[in-house]
C-alpha cells in the first residue's frame, strides 16, 4: 500500500528527498554557524540542516527525477517539505529562523530559480493543517491523472478510501466552523483542497463506484455542493484497506509516524451520517435539491452482512 502512496508525484518527490543520498558540500558550514545545537533537538536540526543544504543546491537533479509535477509547483512542494520536517523534529522557532535565514542566501544563488521560503506558512502555528490539506489536494491531483488500470488495480482499493477519508476530515472542519473566514490561517490550502474534489468528484465516483460511496462535500455547516448523489451503498472493504495507513503525515521516512488509518467502521459511519443529515435538512433545503436535479425518492434498503 506504502507503494501505491509513493508513486503519487507528491509523495514521490518528499521520498526523494528524504532518501540518504547526501554528501558533503562547503555550504554546509552555515549550518554549525547559524545553528543552535546545545538544546532539545538542537544535534538532528544540525543534520537535518546539512541534508536540507544538500538537496537544495542539487535540486536539478532531485527534479529530473520527478514526472508529473508542473515546474511552478515545486517551489510549493519544497517549502511544505521544508516545513513538515522542522514540525517532525521539534525544531526551536530560533533554529526555524534561521532555516528561513539560510533558504534566503541558497535562493539568490537561483539552485531553485524564483522559489523563496514561505515564512509565513512556515512559522504558523496551523502549520500542520496547512501541510495536510495541501498534501491532500495535491494526492487529488495525482490520483485524478492515474491511468484508470493503474487505479483500479491499486492494491485494496487504497485510492478510493482515501480520497473519503480527505473529505471527511475537510468536512469536519467545514461542521464545526473552525475555518470560515480569511482570518483562518489555512483557509488557502481548504479552498484549493474542495476545489480540486469539486473539479474531479464526477471522476472519483466513477472509479470507486463498486468499492465506497466517496461522501458529499459541504460548502457551509447545513449545505452540500450540488449535486450530490444520494442513496449509494459501500461494499465490505477488505480488511487491508480498511486498516490503510492513509499519507504521510509530515511528508517524512519509512519509519516516521503516519496519519491515523481510515478504518471500515469510519467509512461505513459516514454514509449512515450522511443519510442522517439530509434527514434532518430543512425541509426547504431538501424540496430545492429534489428539485434540481430532478429525481423521485425512492426507497433506500442497506443490507448489513
Amino acid at each position: 500500500m506504502k507503494t501505491a502512496f509513493k508513486k503519487l508525484p507528491l509523495n514521490n518527490f518528499y521520498a526523494i528527498l528524504n532518501n540518504d543520498n547526501n554528501e558533503e558540500d562547503y555550504l554546509q558550514y552555515l549550518c554549525n554557524a547559524y545553528l543552535i545545537t546545545n538544546i532539545a533537538r538542537g544535534e538532528e536540526c544540525l543534520n537535518f540542516c546539512k541534508k536540507f543544504i544538500y538537496k537544495f543546491k542539487n535540486f536539478p537533479s532531485i527534479k529530473k527525477q520527478c514526472t508529473g509535477i508542473e515546474d511552478k509547483e515545486f517551489c510549493n512542494y519544497f517549502n511544505y517539505w521544508l516545513g513538515g520536517e522542522l514540525l517532525r523534529i521539534g525544531a526551536s522557532t530560533y533554529n526555524i529562523s534561521k532555516f528561513i535565514e539560510i533558504f534566503g542566501m541558497l535562493s539568490s544563488q537561483k539552485y531553485i530559480p524564483g522559489c523563496t521560503c514561505k515564512n509565513n506558512k512556515i512559522t504558523s502555528s496551523d502549520f500542520k493543517k496547512m501541510k495536510k490539506y495541501f498534501d491532500y489536494a495535491e494526492n487529488l491531483e495525482g490520483i485524478n491523472n492515474s491511468e484508470k488500470e493503474e487505479f483500479k488495480n491499486t492494491h485494496d482499493d487504497i485510492y478510493c478510501y482515501y480520497i473519503a477519508k480527505a473529505v471527511n476530515e475537510y468536512n469536519n472542519v467545514i461542521s464545526n466552523e473552525s475555518c470560515v473566514n480569511n482570518e483562518c490561517s489555512f483557509k488557502e490550502e481548504l479552498d484549493c483542497f474542495k476545489e480540486k474534489f469539486i473539479r474531479y468528484q464526477k471522476s472519483f465516483r466513477m472509479k470507486c463506484s463498486d468499492i465506497i460511496s466517496i461522501p458529499c462535500i459541504q460548502i457551509s455547516k447545513d449545505l452540500y455542493h450540488m449535486p450530490c448523489p444520494l442513496g449509494e451503498t459501500v461494499n465490505p472493504p477488505s480488511q487491508s484497506a480498511a486498516d490503510m495507513s492513509g499519507q504521510q503525515e509530515y511528508g517524512t521516512s519509512d519509519n516516521s509516524k503516519t496519519l491515523i488509518t481510515t478504518s471500515a467502521s469510519a467509512a461505513v459511519g459516514s454514509i449512515f451520517t450522511s443519510l442522517i443529515l439530509y434527514k434532518v435538512t430543512d425541509y426547504f433545503i431538501l424540496v430545492n435539491y429534489v428539485c434540481y436535479t430532478n429525481i423521485h425518492v425512492v426507497n433506500i434498503h442497506i443490507k448489513i452482512i
